[in-house]
């Protein structure tokens, strides 16, 4: 999308226009300013001509502060970003504790194998009867234990999954709201 594509004609003159109204409401001429005020005369964001208006009838100077913070409002993506930083670091470091558990239950498994590799060849060298019985409670309080822990893995994995769906969601709540005009609820120019 175009925010601007206006000719060299139409240009010169908004940005004529631009640069009286900010000699007349005293803002200082520098790109920052001139982005807002070029954009006010195109009235091409409703959002800030209207709040730029309301500012101008209530006779408010128009300080360095309040311009960066009306720049902010429409001209900057910083709290989006920000925004979907902190929710892309959340994905990811559920990710990493997935892939921990993961990892933890693999190796959990590799030793379960290797142990019973192990009671199979007790087994087989048994003469005594009595023997068998000891190494099948081994087996299973080793399988016991592998149970637990899928179990516990299980319980992780869920969790994990609910929290990225959570964040799923949250991440595509803040882009609706990046694209949105919070007055009009229509796509904005950042859409």
């Amino acid at each position: 999308m175009t925010l601007f594509s206006e000719t060299p004609e139409q240009s010169q003159k908004l940005a004529d226009a631009a640069m009286d109204t900010m000699r007349k409401a005293g803002v200082p001429a520098n790109p920052m300013n001139f982005t807002i005020w070029y954009a006010y005369c195109s009235g091409r964001n409703p959002d800030l001509k209207t709040e730029l208006d309301k500012l101008q009838m209530d006779g408010s100077e128009f300080t360095t502060e309040l311009n960066e913070q009306i720049y902010g409002r429409h001209f900057s993506f910083d709290e989006e970003g920000e925004l979907v930083g902190q929710t892309s670091n959340n994905i990811q470091r559920s990710i990493d504790e997935i892939m921990a558990a993961v990892s933890e239950m693999s190796e959990g498994n590799s030793g379960f194998s290797e142990k019973m590799a192990g009671f199979s060849n007790d087994l087989t060298q048994m003469s005594r009867p009595e023997d068998v019985g000891v190494v099948v409670r081994q087996i299973l309080s080793e399988t016991q234990q592998v149970l637990s822990q899928s179990k516990a893995l299980e319980t992780r994995l869920n969790e994990s999954s609910q929290e990225i769906s959570s964040l799923r969601t949250r991440l595509e709540v803040v882009r609706h709201e990046a694209m949105t005009d919070s007055l009009t609820g229509v796509a904005n120019r950042k859409c």
